[in-house]
């Protein structure tokens, strides 16, 4: 706003403006013909995106009504259902899409997605791979993917193997680089474990791009390879800068490493339940209503 540009609150009333212009438009439209499920789904988006979410979910509901067979608006409100935190709503609801479209990738991700953060993950990573084998191609499910089959007992072959052919098709960002070094270095199972590659990755990495969570990694593969001297430096120098940045929260995580290293052993948990890398995110209701694609709007 201070280069001239419009304030987040303007840019947000910009916005629903066009959604009540929209909506209007839509609603005369409905007027006409008012069983048409598809006009009446983007009625409902323009009126959430307006900021009326009741009547939008209202309109979702009768498009339903008007078009038992339309997968959009189910899908929809089940994204709506799991962002109000009813997964029992919200997994309905994606089931009756897929029931109606097996390979419908959003039904499939977002599913995925709800029974990862539910923990039951042999099922959230039979979904994920459904959804890549439908068509998505977002990193992000990949990464979840991977997740999943990480914390269902999947074997540490596998995973590699998983991440060497993502990291192919997905080169940058490193992430998936950046996971098979942290999976060689710690795997306890021999046909895995190459601490001297994860190292080689790890130093590459820092080198191309030094920034803290490469450090992090750099520091764990030098740990893993018996130079806790080595690693305990680093990771101090990275306590140090999260110190001068007043990133308080990062620090403790950080330091609970470098002692870790101090005492010559590896940090637990070697790989956090809570890795936002490996996390979902909460659905977006808004960014579902705003940019997921409809084949016939009207």
């Amino acid at each position: 706003a201070s280069r001239g540009g419009p304030s987040w609150a303007e840019s947000k009333s910009g916005t629903c403006r066009v959604g009540a212009a929209a909506a209007a438009a839509f609603a005369q439209g409905l007027g006409e013909d008012p069983a048409n499920a598809r006009a009446r789904t983007s009625y409902a988006r323009a009126l959430w995106i307006s900021g009326d979410r009741d009547a939008a979910q209202t309109e979702l509901q009768h498009a339903i009504s008007d078009g038992p067979g339309e997968t959009l608006p189910r899908f929809l409100l089940a994204v709506i259902r799991d962002a109000a935190d009813d997964p029992a709503a919200a997994s309905a609801g994606y089931r009756d899409v897929l029931a109606l479209d097996p390979g419908h990738e959003g039904a499939l991700s977002y599913l995925a997605n709800l029974r990862l953060r539910q923990g039951d993950y042999a099922d959230a990573a039979a979904r994920f791979e459904q959804a890549i084998s439908a068509g998505v191609t977002q990193m992000p499910v990949f990464l979840h993917y991977w997740g999943a089959l990480r914390r269902a007992g999947t074997g540490d072959a596998v995973l590699r193997d998983r991440l060497v052919e993502f990291d192919r098709r997905f080169p940058e960002p490193p992430v998936f680089r950046a996971l098979l070094a942290r999976l060689l270095a710690t795997s306890t199972d021999p046909a895995v474990s190459d601490v001297d590659r994860a190292v080689k990755i790890a130093k590459a990495l820092h080198e191309a791009q030094p920034i803290p969570p490469h450090g992090e990694l750099l520091a764990l593969t030098l740990a893993a390879a018996g130079d806790y001297a080595r690693a305990q430096a680093l990771q101090q120098s990275l306590v140090e800068m999260a110190q001068m940045m007043g990133a308080w929260m990062q620090v403790a995580t950080l330091e609970q490493a470098a002692t870790a290293y101090r005492a010559g052993r590896l940090p637990e948990p070697l790989w956090p339940a809570d890795d936002p890398l490996l996390t979902p995110p909460p659905p977006d209701p808004d960014s579902a209503m705003r940019n997921y694609p409809a084949g016939q709007p009207y």
